[in-house]
């Protein structure tokens, strides 16, 4: 495969990431063979992880060829493959023989045998059965299932990939709903945001009364105390994904950052509890949110945030802060880069972030990785920062009336439009007799925007500008409306 000559169209990739259970029958010509036919496969990919899979195929002694020391009637044979790049924490080489399974059988399988394997990432089922054999081709049957049970299970946080958060965890508001390109999966300070968690069966069972809970906690790179937010209840499916919910309002007055955890309570079946979840490592997910904008004006703006660094550990212990950026033209800036920090306990550390833009460092930039100078023997933790950066803006408003509101949006270093944009603005309109009504409306390309709101009965209103290419977000505060 590696070499081309295989081409991805003769193997049968399997990726059981987040799927259901199958059965199915696959026909593998001999190895030894050339081209392909139509309906046939060369060989099978079975996924078990990033860089790291399962590959199937049959070999059998062909007339005129040398090859390996099989027996004349052929054998299938499943091989353990590690990509260069896939780091284990010992040391093995790219290509191994599966193991053998309970039975014996494992990386020869004759016919009538079969290799049983256990998902290590879902704890499904999975076997390779070899149902015949032939002169150049073998029939084999791929099951993967949970053998008759239900397999609620959502996905945990990654690390640097996906920056500590959860891919099945989402949190939605109407800034989200306006501007999904900026504001997608961020929170919404002092405002209603709906915490939204897809949970998938990936059993062959429907899973009767599935209860998630849904937690907040500070932004640590431990395990802060959580608080309850509340708790949901549904079906699920076999196969099937159901979204969890539970509203959300986090206080305008902190800075900004928190972590989110969603832990789907231990599953058994209420009309028979002999049927459970087996596998319980996929029962919970977290996700950090922090995002921030380090805006350039006269001099870029430095944000800063506070992280509670954490020891995981019974008795005291040096915890040292590695950072990682993923783009040069930022530098960040820590209190401390290592703390003695007492067993189960947590201490806070400032940081900073500011982007380099018209300072002595961006004229003298070049393009070298961003290098990490200090590290830790022992991966505790971690969290991930959104630093954006962009102009700072200013956003006024000319006219407030309950007739009609306008103003516009302009860059503060030269007072210049911010213009072509097509971006979005949120207006909150704060009703008289209580409440507020959240109302979209569009930047013009000429840098200014009107909205006409009929004569609601209206006290004040606040504009919000979401941002755009190179323009930071800005606000204007609360205006009151004059009577018209």
């Amino acid at each position: 495969m590696k070499m081309g000559w295989v081409a991805a169209g003769h193997i049968k990739l399997y990726n059981f990431q987040g799927s259901g259970g199958i059965v199915e029958r696959i026909t593998l010509h001999a190895a030894e063979l050339g081209d392909t036919p139509m309906g046939r496969f060369k060989g099978i990919e079975l996924r078990r992880g990033d860089g790291h899979n399962y590959y199937v195929e049959y070999r059998r002694e062909q007339p005129g060829f040398i090859s390996d020391d099989i027996p004349d009637a052929g054998l299938v044979l499943v091989t353990d493959v590690i990509s260069e790049d896939f780091r284990t924490p010992y040391a093995r080489p790219w290509v191994l023989f599966a193991p053998d399974d309970a039975d014996g059988d494992g990386h020869l399988i004759d016919n009538g045998q079969n290799l049983r394997d256990t998902d290590p990432g879902t704890g499904m089922d999975l076997e390779i059965l070899v149902e015949s054999t032939d002169l150049d081709h073998a029939t084999v049957r791929v099951s993967y299932g949970s053998n008759g049970r239900p397999e609620p299970g959502i996905r945990p946080w990654g690390a640097e990939a996906s920056h500590w958060q959860s891919p099945d965890v989402e949190v939605r508001n109407d800034r989200a709903t306006a501007d999904p390109e900026h504001n997608f999966n961020v929170p919404w300070l002092g405002h209603d945001n709906t915490i939204v968690a897809k949970v998938r069966n990936n059993g062959d069972l429907l899973a009767t009364g599935v209860k998630v809970d849904f937690f907040v906690t500070e932004y640590t790179t431990g395990d802060g105390p959580p608080l309850l937010l509340g708790f949901e209840t549904n079906n699920i499916a076999p196969g099937g994904v159901v979204e969890f919910s539970k509203p959300w309002n986090p206080p305008a007055t902190t800075d900004g950052h928190f972590c989110i955890i969603v832990r789907i309570r231990l599953y058994r079946d209420p009309a028979n509890p002999a049927i459970f979840d087996h596998h319980i490592y996929n029962n919970e997910a977290r996700s950090n949110y922090t995002r921030f904008v380090s805006e350039s004006a006269s001099r870029s703006s430095r944000m800063n945030t506070t992280i509670q660094i954490a020891n995981p550990f019974s008795a005291p212990t040096h915890v040292y802060t590695d950072v990682t950026q993923t783009h040069h033209y930022h530098r960040v800036f820590t209190e401390h880069q290592w703390m003695r920090v007492a067993g189960e306990f947590q201490r806070p550390v400032r940081i900073w972030d500011e982007t380099i833009w018209d300072t002595d460092e961006w004229k003298r930039r070049d393009d070298r990785d961003p290098k990490s100078d200090c590290g830790t023997p022992m991966l505790t933790g971690g969290v991930g920062i959104r630093v954006d950066a962009a102009r700072a803006t200013s956003t006024d408003v000319e006219r407030a009336s309950t007739e009609v509101i306008d103003g516009e949006v302009s860059f503060i270093q030269d007072g210049s439009l911010v213009v072509g944009t097509d971006a979005k603005l949120l207006l909150e309109l704060i009703l008289e007799r209580g409440g507020s009504s959240i109302k979209t409306v569009s930047l013009g390309s000429d840098g200014k925007f009107q909205y006409m709101p009929g004569g609601l009965a209206m006290s004040h209103v606040v504009v919000y500008f979401l941002g755009a290419y190179s323009a930071a977000p800005s606000e204007t505060g609360k205006v009151k409306l004059l009577k018209s």
